[in-house]
């Protein structure tokens, strides 16, 4: 053909052009075919966005069921057993327990929170989050130990990769000894996330 349409590049005929209804006709409804493809990919990839932050959007919480001894002034990953729910799998409670490892990329709401039991007059108490088992990030203040139970929480938004970004709630106290996480449900040490928005 001698010509396209302007817009979608859709073949056609033209005047001085010598009858040819069926090469036409293929050119036209292989171009039809291309644009619509395309229309389609691209309304394929809206629904995907949306779908991800509506029903189909990554949640989960896990938490501690077994106390964990925190060494002397030493931030410690805090591991969950359990699980309320994870959507999408990013936790395990056998293999890795400390980390957060979402499979969709995106940017996500993390809210920890350590909890404590009693300690004695003096102990300070400390909690971030770290990225990747390096990057240290959203530290809660510092609080001091008390004789019942003490929690911080802290809520951090970050952006994952979606393969091997992964973070974890890190616990630190400084005793002079060895101290425990308290489990004593619902006061007991946890991790929330939630997808928020495509990278």
């Amino acid at each position: 053909m001698a010509a396209t349409t302007a817009r979608y590049a859709f073949p056609y005929q033209e005047a001085t052009d010598p009858p040819n209804g069926a090469t036409l006709g293929q050119n036209l409804a292989t171009a039809v075919e291309a644009s619509l493809g395309t229309v389609e990919d691209a309304h394929d990839a809206r629904l995907d966005v949306l779908e991800a932050r509506t029903t189909g959007k990554p949640i989960g919480r896990a938490t501690q069921t077994v106390a964990q001894a925190l060494p002397d002034a030493t931030f410690t990953a805090i591991t969950f057993t359990a699980e309320d729910y994870d959507t999408h799998g990013f936790h395990s409670t056998s293999t890795n327990t400390s980390r957060i490892t979402p499979t969709v990329a995106g940017y996500y709401r993390f809210t920890g929170t350590v909890t404590w039991e009693g300690q004695t007059t003096g102990v300070g108490l400390d909690a971030h989050f770290r990225l990747n088992g390096t990057t240290s990030i959203a530290g809660a203040v510092r609080i001091p130990g008390t004789t019942t139970i003490a929690a911080q929480q802290l809520t951090v938004t970050v952006a994952m990769n979606g393969t091997t970004d992964y973070i974890e709630l890190m616990g630190r106290q400084d005793s002079a000894g060895s101290d425990n996480t308290q489990v004593n449900p619902p006061l007991t040490s946890a991790v929330e996330w939630e997808y928020v928005r495509p990278l």
